[in-house]
């Protein structure tokens, strides 16, 4: 039996909590799944008054140039093992499917280590190690404490040493900026929301053939401002006063999630202008990004992190899975037209 997430059922919560995410309570799920009123939402399968599979389907607006069109991010996927090999999965996956269309997404899409099961069981168009990951150090001391634990081992530790020795040699002095550009950090307010969801539109302007999350107030006050896990900091770049550029970073985790600057030619120097200000403080160990290997705007800040000698390596535990449902109206056949970063992920980890 197919049942829809209900907060108020703690056998559901329970069997979440110990099969897929030991920090799932009642408010993280309301903020995943209930955020719209749709069919579109988290379902388990239920046999013999036990819940042996959950698959969710998180409604998300993407935009191209001015045409916004309604997905689904595909989540909480999970199937015990005793139960595998019998299509059970495939059945409920189809019926959120369903359930997603009757909403009128358009696209489904997400995230997968599983690339064979969502390519060959659920006919999903599937890109594998399309996702890099771009990990610059900025405090040797920090990335030293961050990356060594007690319970490691002597060689991992010896390991772990090793390689941020080798990062600190890679790295490169961030160029010094004559004060034209300043990065500051904002406060989660309507107007700050406002004014950088205002520099998104005329970045998107800019970007017409991007494929990108609808960025707007609601989407930032939910996503991040109101992130039950996640704690970010919202940056911005400023050139005489003027707002032109920002970006949004997860102070916990060192994730760049989002760095947005409408006009190219300014965009080495607000990223210069942002490296040094997140250097100064001195507490975060690095500047991570997580983006699609294939558009060219994410292309060009890692080719930026790089110079300073950021490692760059390829995420197979994360392969961009998608696949169009019978309303899709507008042309998605270009991976690299997908403005893919961390703002696509969850909003656990980065």
């Amino acid at each position: 039996m197919k049942v829809k997430l209900k907060i108020e059922d703690h056998r559901q919560l329970l069997f979440l909590v110990e099969n897929l995410r030991e920090f799932y309570d009642e408010s993280i799920l309301k903020w995943q799944y209930f955020h719209r009123e749709t069919s579109t939402s988290l379902y388990l399968l239920r046999s013999e008054g036990d819940y042996i599979a959950s698959q969710g389907m998180i409604p998300i607006y993407l935009a191209k140039g001015e045409t916004s069109v309604l997905s689904a991010k595909s989540e909480t996927s999970f199937l015990l093992p005793e139960h595998r090999g019998k299509g059970l999965f495939e059945d409920l996956y189809n019926y959120t499917i369903q359930k997603a269309e009757e909403d009128g997404c358009e696209l489904i899409w997400g995230f997968t280590a599983l690339s064979k099961v969502w390519r060959n069981k659920l006919n999903f168009e599937v890109h594998d190690g399309l996702i890099h990951e771009t990990a610059l150090q900025l405090n040797a001391k920090s990335a030293f404490r961050s990356t060594i634990r007690k319970d490691q081992s002597s060689f991992n530790k010896i390991k772990q040493i090793t390689k941020s020795a080798l990062d600190r040699m890679k790295n490169k002095r961030i160029p010094k900026l004559d004060g034209t550009y300043e990065t500051k950090e904002l406060e989660f307010s309507d107007d700050s929301i406002s004014a950088i969801v205002g520099v998104f539109k005329e970045w998107q302007s800019n970007y017409k053939n991007y494929i990108c999350i609808e960025t707007n107030n609601d989407y930032i006050n939910w996503r991040v401002k109101n992130n039950p896990r996640a704690k970010y900091s919202l940056l911005g770049i400023y050139s005489q006063n003027v707002l032109v550029g920002y970006a949004i970073f997860n102070i916990e985790t060192n994730y760049l999630v989002e760095f947005i600057v409408p006009r190219e030619t300014e965009l080495n120097e607000c990223l210069f202008s942002l490296m040094a200000f997140l250097k100064q403080k001195k507490t975060y160990s690095h500047l991570n990004y997580w983006a699609s290997s294939e558009n060219e705007y994410c292309k060009k800040v890692t080719s930026v992190l790089e110079q300073f000698g950021a490692r760059r390596y390829e995420n197979f535990t994360m392969n961009f899975v998608r696949k169009r449902t019978k309303h899709t109206s507008f042309d998605t056949s270009e991976v690299g037209e997908f403005y893919i970063n961390g703002l696509w992920t969850e909003g656990f980890n980065i």
